[in-house]
């Protein structure tokens, strides 16, 4: 945790010419995105291992598109990974953007990586397993959530008991893209409001005494929790419902616009990669819709 000061006012362009991003003004820029934009804890310590690399693999005095280009290159032949490479650049990006320094850092090209989800089976398992304690309730009503909205994990666990509309089938939602309604089905109803009588506390899966859960507390839970229904981890954690969901929908015959807007993405592009990650389900599809199947 650091302190605003009368320094990180000032522009952060007077410290990129001694080639160094001035650690005062860096943590103005994650302060601000900490309070003003709610991001978690885990994206700043990301901002911060950016700038790391950035003092790591940046030469010469000046920051300009070819020095940027030439610190990416610099990290690829470090051996770091392309991700790792990736992701580092996103948050330098930011912080630019933020500055209007006027330069960006190139993004590598990433290989697509099809990304493993959860299977009707798996999804089976872990909400049909007999739950041992409060921690273990509580969690499978968390999943049943995450698997009947398709909602972000963040979203889920900063839901509250007014945001939740049981009569019409509708949860408020509070994302990092504003705030969204979304429809629940009859059987989330049904779960929701089981766990919901279990406790009165604002937060609709908190705490004992109330509060909002931790992540990383609560995804040891997890991890706990697959051990004991016996199901692999899948890549992302609890993103992998969000996948897991949209894929569902849209092997169900759901409309890929209603899709969009549940998922609260600003275009089509996120739910084209999903439908691009269905290879199989694609294959069965078109045997049962093909012409010339059917004629």
């Amino acid at each position: 945790m650091f302190s605003p000061t009368a320094s990180s006012a000032e522009h952060p362009a007077k410290y990129f010419s001694t080639g160094s991003f001035s650690p005062v003004t860096f943590g103005r820029f994650v302060e601000e995105k900490r309070y003003l934009e709610n991001v978690s804890p885990r994206t700043a310590r990301g901002y911060w291992d950016a700038l790391a690399a950035f003092h790591r693999y940046h030469m010469g005095n000046e920051i300009t598109a070819d020095s940027l280009k030439k610190m990416v290159v610099r990290m690829s032949q470090s051996g770091m990974t392309p991700g790792a490479v990736h992701s580092y650049a996103r948050s330098l990006n930011t912080f630019l953007r933020w500055s209007d320094y006027g330069v960006t850092v190139p993004l590598p090209r990433l290989a697509h990586k099809v990304l493993t989800t959860y299977t009707p089976q798996h999804i089976t398992a872990l909400l049909s397993t007999h739950p041992q304690t409060q921690t273990d309730t509580r969690l499978r009503a968390l999943l049943a959530f995450l698997v009947d909205t398709g909602a972000r994990i963040g979203e889920a666990l900063t839901l509250t008991r007014d945001a939740v509309d049981l009569d019409n089938l509708l949860v408020r939602l509070h994302g990092k893209t504003g705030q969204r309604v979304v429809p629940i089905s009859i059987e989330g109803r049904k779960r929701l409001y089981t766990w919901l009588r279990s406790h009165h506390h604002r937060i609709v899966f908190p705490t004992v005494t109330g509060r909002k859960l931790r992540y990383d507390n609560l995804r040891t839970d997890f991890v706990a929790w697959l051990e004991r229904c016996n199901v692999p981890q899948a890549e992302g954690s609890f993103h992998a419902f969000r996948r897991y969901f949209a894929q569902q929908y849209l092997a169900n015959g759901g409309n890929p616009l209603y899709l969009q807007r549940i998922l609260g993405h600003s275009d089509l592009t996120m739910v084209n990669r999903y439908v691009s990650e269905m290879t199989g389900e694609i294959a069965r599809v078109h045997n049962d819709l093909s012409p010339l199947v059917r004629r």
